[in-house]
C-alpha cells in the first residue's frame, strides 16, 4: 500500500465504524461494548467480551465445546452467566442444554445470552429434561432465569430454542420506536433493548427479583 492508499486511522489507536465510517477511539469502543457512539452500530461480541461487559468482576470458565460460564456480580448483585455466541451455538443442542443446566445448578440468578438459533438441532429428550429440572430447582429457590437473545434481525428473527426465561429480552442495535412492530412480530420477547439499555436493565431486574424473593415485589425504578 502506498502513502496515498494508506488509511488515515492509525492501527490499534483508532478504528473505523463499518457503517458510518467515523473514527472511534479503540479503548473507548471496547469499554462501551463495541457500540459506535456516532451511529449506534453494534459489532459482535465474543463470549469473553460479553462477560467482561456485563459483569463487574467474575471468574470465567470457557468451554472448548460449549458456552462460556462466568460467575460474578452486576452492580453488587450475584449472577451466573452463560454466553452462547454464534460460534458455540453450532455445538450440539444437547451439549448446550447440559452446560446451561450445570450453571443453573449453582443456584444463583441465571442470565443466558444466546445467539439467534441456539439449540435448534434435534437431540434426545434427556438434555432438555435435565435443563428443565435445573430451572425448576432455580424457580423453587425464587431465583430468576433471564434469557437474552442476541445476533438476531428482523429478517432472521429472534429465537433461541431454550426454555423461556422469567424474562426474555432481545438485543437490537437501534432503540425501539414507541409503536414497535418487533413486539407484535415476536410475542415471545418481553422487550427489545440496545446493548447499553441491557446494561442498565439487568441490575434493575436483579434488584426486582431479589425484592420478590424477600417478599417485597415492588418493581424498582
Amino acid at each position: 500500500m502506498n502513502e496515498r492508499e494508506r488509511s488515515p486511522i492509525p492501527d490499534g489507536v483508532w478504528i473505523q465504524c463499518g457503517d458510518c465510517g467515523e473514527a472511534i477511539f479503540a479503548r473507548e469502543f471496547e469499554r462501551t461494548g463495541k457500540v459506535c457512539p456516532h451511529c449506534g452500530r453494534h459489532d459482535a461480541l465474543s463470549a469473553a467480551e460479553r462477560a467482561a461487559y456485563v459483569l463487574d468482576e467474575f471468574d470465567a470458565d470457557e468451554h472448548l465445546s460449549g458456552p462460556l460460564h462466568a460467575v460474578g456480580e452486576i452492580d453488587s448483585f450475584p449472577a451466573a452467566l452463560a454466553v452462547i455466541d454464534a460460534e458455540s451455538a453450532e455445538v450440539s443442542s444437547g451439549k448446550l442444554f447440559h452446560s446451561v443446566a450445570e450453571l443453573a445448578g449453582l443456584l444463583k440468578p441465571l442470565i443466558v445470552f444466546a445467539a439467534n438459533g441456539t439449540g435448534a438441532g434435534e437431540e434426545s429428550a434427556e438434555p432438555r429434561l435435565r435443563l428443565a429440572r435445573a430451572l425448576k430447582q432455580l424457580g423453587n429457590e425464587r431465583l430468576p432465569y433471564i434469557l437474552v437473545v442476541t445476533d438476531g434481525s428482523e429478517e432472521d428473527g429472534y429465537r433461541a430454542f431454550l426454555p423461556p426465561g422469567d424474562i426474555v429480552l432481545a438485543e437490537t442495535s437501534r432503540p425501539k420506536p414507541p409503536d414497535n412492530p418487533l413486539e407484535s412480530a415476536h410475542p415471545h420477547i418481553d422487550n427489545f433493548l440496545t446493548r447499553h439499555e441491557l446494561s442498565e436493565t439487568l441490575p434493575k431486574l436483579l434488584a426486582f427479583f431479589r425484592q420478590r424473593r424477600s417478599g417485597d415485589g415492588t418493581r424498582p425504578n
